[in-house]
């Protein structure tokens, strides 16, 4: 972890530029609650993605920000490419 606390704590204080929040996607070891996965472009578990899921799911988010929105399941929380 983090020595002064983690990085779910930052979360809350991600902002663009403009004060949008910033689309942020999870690469964890572990599970995370319900209310976290929804605050954040995508949920990834280290033990369930592949390496080009992840690379798959970081381009869909940069080349599609405007379509980006809080993901509902825990391996991958990116909607389609429109």
């Amino acid at each position: 972890g983090l020595p002064d606390g983690n990085g779910l704590d930052l979360l809350s204080e991600l902002r663009g530029k403009n004060g949008d929040p910033v689309p942020v996607v999870l690469f964890t070891a572990q599970d995370v609650e319900e209310q976290v996965s929804r605050g954040v472009a995508a949920t990834l578990i280290k033990s369930r993605t592949s390496v080009d899921k992840l690379v798959e799911t970081i381009t869909r988010i940069i080349d599609n920000p405007e379509t980006t929105s809080p993901a509902q399941e825990p391996e991958s929380h990116v909607p389609p490419p429109s």
